[in-house]
């Protein structure tokens, strides 16, 4: 169970479609899985017809989503199964103390990520509140161009993109704040163990509906419309204006842990790929 675990952590860390061979008990050995939004190749209709009739020849796909599920004809959805991200058996306990004056995020530095607005909320809460600093951890092919961007609006001072670490959960686990402002997602794993690391967390309400599958809003975290940067401020200040309701945020947030937890994951997939 323990090589089935660690095995489960690794692969849900992987963000596309997975076709992968595995031996069952029933005799199939056909199976994928969905990492991302399918909808993102409903333009490129090439992909999209070669993935779906690889798809309909599996005997089990994954999705993470309802949404992804959703996506699908009839004849694929009747062999899918939804499982979701476990959070990792190595995450550092909750941290309890006294919060610093951050907001932070860590993901790839890439288009889907929406870094802009992140930046564009933030900018709003420095006028309010010139004592917090924003810290973007992460690497991508948006590096520079987000780098640019906060120069352009004068917040090289209180803005840092730094790269991402082994450690990050230890650099970040004291803020106030975690936010990510996806345009789409499957579901995100900076996003659970945000959550389960007890930082409130402010994120997009973003296709496939990755964040609908494990936040319900303002109990364990607060989802915003995509693409609205004055929402995700706003949701900011509420969080900061009550110290209250960020504690609750946190302690329903932990909670995570339990409903994610690697044995149980490992088991869910157990069965999907015996049949």
């Amino acid at each position: 169970m323990i090589r089935t675990v660690k095995r489960i952590e690794k692969f849900s860390r992987r963000r596309s479609s997975r076709l992968v061979k595995l031996p069952t008990k029933s005799g199939g050995n056909n199976h994928g899985s969905e990492r991302n939004d399918p909808a993102q190749l409903k333009n490129r209709k090439i992909l999209n017809s070669t993935r779906n009739i690889l798809y309909k020849k599996l005997d089990c796909l994954v999705c993470q989503t309802d949404e992804a599920k959703a996506y699908f004809p009839n004849k694929i959805q009747e062999k899918t199964t939804i499982i979701l991200n476990p959070i990792s058996a190595s995450i550092i306990d909750p941290y309890c103390g006294e919060k610093e004056k951050k907001i932070v995020t860590f993901c790839r530095l890439e288009p889907q990520k929406n870094l802009r607005m992140l930046i564009d909320a933030f900018e709003m809460l420095y006028e309010e509140y010139p004592d917090y600093e924003l810290n973007i951890y992460g690497e991508g092919s948006e590096r520079e161009n987000l780098l640019n961007y906060i120069v352009s609006k004068g917040l090289v001072n209180v803005i840092s993109i730094k790269p991402f670490c082994k450690d990050v959960h230890q650099k970040v686990m004291k803020a106030t704040i975690f936010a990510l402002p996806s345009n789409y997602e499957g579901l995100s794993n900076s996003m659970i163990e945000a959550m389960a690391l007890g930082i409130p967390t402010v994120v997009t309400d973003c296709p496939c509906g990755g964040a609908r599958m494990v936040i319900e809003n303002n109990k364990n975290g607060i989802m915003v419309a995509v693409d609205d940067p004055k929402a995700m401020y706003e949701a900011f200040k509420k969080i900061i204006v009550s110290p209250k309701f960020a504690k609750e945020l946190s302690n329903n947030g932990v909670k995570i842990r339990d409903k994610l937890n690697c044995k149980k994951i490992a088991k869910q997939w157990k069965k999907a790929i015996d049949g």
